[in-house]
């Protein structure tokens, strides 16, 4: 007898079909409203993104790569240690991570990992309190942008900062207890020459900066086509009876998306 073949995922897979040929169509049917929001969001990219972001991820890059992560972790080994149980080239990255916000951290994680400077255990632990907010995000964008308020802006700031320092310390003290040291690892290649770390920053920098790009402006087109169906409008009515006020909810659907490709962002990275 012959075997039925059934396809695979069942009812999830078919699901998601109809998913995808729904968007199909509402991506035809509201094509304007969706390159609007994609054109917003590029221009977003163009305007603060890129000139927030993309030094920094050079930067954390060159560190790794020319051997100033390690050298400076000779310094800052007993910090590290003592606060976080991590290895002493880790304080570089940290630090450009909580300058330069999520994508940075998430980079320079990816650097010290691929170099063999710290486990995949240890990688895990650093993303847990590496994924904050930049300075310039927080402060500019945030406080003078939003709320016209620049000492609002370093409240919140330092606020992540110190809510970062405690996930790390409270990371560090379950490793101990796990039985994990914080034991310095050689890297698997020897530092680059300026030159050459420099090029290969950039190359890498710029990769981890298009596809961020990338999934900020295909949200942003989500963003248009969900805008023109009213739907942050519709969840917030939802959210009315339960207490939540029309303007959280009303900004509760970009929020989320906003996060989305921030976090798809990083782990492409």
């Amino acid at each position: 007898m012959k075997s039925k073949r059934t396809v695979p995922g069942g009812p999830g897979r078919a699901i998601l079909f109809a998913a995808v040929a729904l968007l199909f169509v509402l991506l035809t049917a509201f094509s304007r409203p969706c390159a609007a929001g994609a054109l917003a969001a590029l221009e977003r990219c163009g305007s603060t993104l890129i000139p927030s972001l993309f030094p920094f991820l050079v930067l954390c890059g060159f560190a790794v790569r020319c051997g100033f992560a390690q050298r400076c972790g000779r310094l800052f080994a007993p910090l590290t240690r003592a606060l976080f149980c991590l290895p002493g080239c880790t304080a570089a990255v940290i630090l450009t991570a909580w300058i330069g916000g999520y994508p940075v951290g998430a980079r320079g994680i990816r650097s010290l990992l691929d170099r063999g400077a710290i486990t995949a255990e240890q990688a895990a632990r650093m993303s847990c309190f590496c994924v904050g907010a930049g300075p310039g995000f927080l402060v500019a964008a945030v406080g003078e942008g939003i709320f016209h308020s620049t000492a609002l802006g370093l409240l919140l700031l330092a606020a992540q900062l110190f809510s970062a320092l405690i996930l790390g310390v409270v990371t560090g003290i379950s490793a101990r207890r796990n039985g994990t040291l914080p034991t310095e690892k050689e890297a698997s290649s020897h530092p680059e020459p300026a030159g050459e770390a420099l090029v290969s920053s950039v190359a890498d920098g710029t990769q981890a900066m298009l596809s961020l790009c990338a999934f900020v402006v295909l949200f942003g087109a989500f963003l248009g086509l969900c805008g023109q169906l009213r739907l942050p409008a519709l969840l917030a009515a939802a959210l009315k009876p339960l207490g939540v006020p029309v303007p959280a909810g009303t900004a509760l659907l970009p929020v989320l998306l906003e996060v989305c490709s921030g976090a798809a962002a990083a782990a492409a990275s």
